[in-house]
């Protein structure tokens, strides 16, 4: 039987479709390109696991949704990618503007080609990284999504910014997945916290340096936000037992703030 035939016969074709099409992902061994018509035109993506995790945050659990009565809402993204935060919250709020970064070069051409082949209006792009101190910084690439500023000479060098420059009107939606940049972001960025109406950070734990949790969460409540937490992927069951890691990180957890 065609899938077109056995798609009509089971019904709910769009589910279907996009089910058959995940599983086709899932059999593309991992840091190989792929292109995708989950979206309508060819997006591509440059790791089939980061791909299906960051799908099922944001598609099928919802991790950035949020609720606004501003038709076109700002939103800074700090992280972004290929793109597919970028699908997510222009399928939300269509006449939204975001600001994007993505400080790894290679990433950041797809993300490019991606915002071009489906045609998102309202969408700003930046080849920079959020950092504590503006000019640049040595960039670690993994060819998927755990790039991270780095110590030292190694990876490339690209330009950096402080948050702040870009907190210069209101912000509807802050999103931060800078791979354990957050804390040295958002402290050095407080003063100008006050224009940010609700954030979503994604904190990554160094397994090699002091955690900087607590610090972060300080700095969202003296900046008038009440924080939730989630635990998305890496963490410990019984961290007096054994404790997990992955890629450096030992912890990784989604804070959510919101206005008291």
């Amino acid at each position: 039987m065609k899938l077109r035939d056995f798609i009509r016969k089971v019904g709910n074709p769009q589910a279907w479709r996009e089910r058959w099409e995940l599983r086709r992902i899932e059999q593309i061994p991992r840091y190989n390109r792929g292109v995708t018509s989950l979206f309508g035109p060819g997006f591509e993506f440059v790791d089939s696991a980061s791909f299906l995790f960051i799908h099922h945050e944001l598609f099928h659990k919802h991790a950035y949704e949020f609720q606004t009565d501003r038709p076109a809402p700002r939103i800074i993204d700090g992280g972004a990618n290929v793109g597919l935060s970028l699908v997510y919250f222009k399928k939300l709020y269509p006449e939204s503007t975001v600001l994007a970064f993505e400080a790894d070069p290679l990433i950041h051409s797809v993300l490019t080609a991606n915002v071009a082949s489906l045609g998102l209006k309202g969408v700003t792009l930046r080849n920079e990284a959020l950092w504590d101190q503006p000019g640049s910084v040595r960039f670690l690439s993994d060819h998927a999504d755990a790039g991270r500023v780095g110590d030292g000479d190694t990876g490339v060098e690209v330009p950096s910014l402080l948050l702040q420059e870009v907190l210069d009107q209101p912000v509807d939606l802050l999103k931060l997945d800078i791979e354990g940049a957050e804390y040295r972001v958002l402290k050095t960025a407080q003063e100008s916290l006050a224009q940010v109406d609700r954030l979503f950070v994604e904190y990554h734990s160094h397994t090699d340096k002091p955690q900087e949790l607590a610090g972060l969460l300080q700095v969202l409540a003296d900046s008038g936000f009440r924080y939730y937490i989630t635990a998305p992927c890496v963490y410990s069951p019984k961290p007096l037992l054994r404790r997990e890691s992955y890629h450096g990180f030992d912890m990784v957890l989604n804070v959510y703030g919101v206005r008291r």
